[in-house]
């Protein structure tokens, strides 16, 4: 994901907050979410960068723990990001 998609989404999602507390009503329904998820989607994809089209894979993908750490080092975009999700306990 480039920079500008990643602040491209950062935006999107601050415009849409609802999206992020998993949380439907009368008004913000799953197929509200799904439509505002896909013109996410086709904006993001509009802004020229990386894709992954599922032919590479994700960075980390397939890591079973040990070795070294990972040096990769949060830019402020990621930070952002990471403000906007809140954690999940799952039981």
């Amino acid at each position: 994901m480039s920079a500008s998609q990643k602040s491209a989404l950062i935006k999107s999602i601050q415009l849409n907050s609802q999206l992020i507390s998993g949380k439907f009503t009368n008004t913000f329904t799953h197929k509200k979410a799904q439509q505002l998820w896909m013109q996410i989607s086709e904006t993001l994809n509009a802004i020229p960068g990386d894709k992954n089209n599922g032919e590479r894979p994700l960075c980390h993908y397939g890591r079973t723990g040990g070795g070294r750490p990972n040096d990769e080092i949060l830019t402020e975009d990621d930070d952002k990001i990471l403000s906007l999700v809140s954690p999940v306990e799952i039981v």
